[in-house]
């Protein structure tokens, strides 16, 4: 309770300090714009860039191109190529944009295809500032030994002893029961299908199927990255997996007691600090809603990734995470976001090949 007071009385300063002002007026100098560089490399794929400059807080300007800009990629210490420099503002053919119309900037693509345990170096040259260097290693791909389930778990509806105010109706026999409107995501057609159903007590409501991937990992690969593919609950935008397995705690080997780790369909990543070199079984799961019997299938892909974008997603999660949230801007400095361009802001990291690991799960309610 004195946790929540403090916040509020924190909240309550800050609007006392700032009601009594109508306008603030800015009487410093403009601070100087960045360059500000962002890429995510993959191992069989090819070079992409978006480079821009930062904007003063106080303009209106959504033109951020860097003028006579120019991008040099180096592979292994020998250069490679020039990298093909374009105004961007939609969508075009490398499927590249940005959400507002009118917000030029420079997008940058080369032909080469990375591979593993390539030395990348870009050189960006440019008129508005000094030349810049970014380097990257790419990773190579994990081995994954087994893909399976370790149990499912059954979670149902409360009996009427336990909670006989949720069965408020009655059926047609005099059961006790609760009419219920539901809706699931249908992956075929990519919509919410809306259902009604008829909820008795000690039903079965939804289960929790639990999971193993057996990892053969190989020293100096340090970090990885797992993106569930199909089959987990959600959609495409949002997708939900869970797990205490103490990697996903990052450090602090005792922070999931008691506290799961929700997912993210693009990215969750984990180190290696708990078993360097050796091989290692990695738990989660995911709760589903069994709407019938059928054969269902489960598919995840595992990526080794570099350093620099582990400690870019590291960081960025806790900015989002952050407790006071954007109550933070106003009395302290916020977490850092992780960059590696020079003099600079930015992140240009390297992920390795997808391992893909599938089971089939056969669904009965």
């Amino acid at each position: 309770m004195k946790h929540h007071l403090k916040y509020f009385a924190l909240a309550a300063v800050l609007f006392m300090a700032t009601s009594c002002i109508k306008d603030v007026s800015f009487d410093g100098e403009e601070s100087a714009p960045k360059l500000v560089v962002n890429g995510l490399q993959i191992v069989g794929e090819t070079p992409n860039l978006c480079i821009e400059k930062s904007r003063f807080f106080m303009s209106t300007s959504t033109d951020v191109m860097v003028k006579n800009l120019s991008v040099k990629l180096y592979v292994n210490d020998a250069f490679v190529e020039d990298l093909i420099v374009v105004d961007s503002c939609t969508l075009n053919e490398d499927g590249y944009y940005h959400d507002s119309p009118n917000y030029k900037f420079n997008y940058c693509y080369g032909s080469y295809v990375y591979q593993e345990g390539d030395k990348v170096r870009f050189e960006v040259h440019s008129d508005d500032f000094d030349t810049t260097e970014i380097e990257i290693t790419m990773p190579g791909q994990p081995v994954v030994m087994d893909f399976d389930t370790t149990r499912v778990e059954r979670i149902c509806h409360p009996s009427l002893e336990e909670d006989p105010n949720y069965y408020w109706a009655v059926d047609s026999q005099g059961n006790p029961c609760c009419p219920q409107y539901s809706e699931y995501y249908d992956e075929e057609s990519h919509t919410w299908i809306g259902y009604y159903d008829t909820i008795y007590p000690g039903q079965l409501d939804y289960c929790k199927v639990h999971f193993n991937l057996q990892i053969a990992n190989t020293p100096q690969k340090e970090y990885f990255n797992l993106i569930p593919v199909e089959g987990f609950s959600g959609s495409h935008y949002y997708v939900q997996l869970y797990s205490t397995d103490p990697v996903f705690s990052n450090m602090d080997i005792t922070s999931l007691i008691n506290n799961e780790y929700h997912g993210k369909n693009d990215h969750n990543i984990f180190s290696d600090d708990l078993f360097q070199g050796d091989s290692y079984n990695l738990s989660f799961y995911d709760d589903w809603v069994y709407f019938g019997n059928y054969d269902k299938t489960f598919s995840v892909n595992l990526h080794y990734i570099e350093e620099n974008y582990y400690k870019y997603l590291q960081s960025f999660d806790a900015y989002k995470d952050s407790d006071l949230g954007e109550l933070t801007y106003l009395i302290a400095e916020p977490t850092q976001i992780y960059s590696n361009v020079k003099d600079g802001i930015g992140i240009v990291g390297g992920m390795g090949r997808a391992t893909s690991a599938e089971m089939k799960f056969h669904i009965q309610k």
